[in-house]
């Protein structure tokens, strides 16, 4: 089961592979930016509304991370199926 599941992470477009990789970064980049934001909150400045601006940015940045790599797995699997 575990041998399937790698050979199927490993038979992945390479174009796909970038796409998704480019998908990842840019959550992660969003979630970091919230982080920082958090950060801020907590040391500096106690507003309530820069508190949920960044709660809200974190779970749209996980949100993108992981559609972009559900997204990105299930167009490849469209795409071998067309084939």
């Amino acid at each position: 089961m575990i041998n399937k599941l790698l050979n199927f992470f490993k038979d992945v477009d390479k174009y796909i592979l970038i796409l998704i990789n480019k998908g990842v970064k840019f959550g992660f980049f969003i979630c970091v930016s919230a982080l920082i934001l958090l950060i801020s909150y907590h040391t500096y400045f106690k507003i309530p509304n820069l508190y949920h601006i960044s709660i809200s940015l974190f779970k749209t940045g996980l949100m993108y991370a992981v559609g972009a790599f559900v997204c990105g797995f299930s167009i490849d699997l469209i795409k071998k199926q067309m084939i």
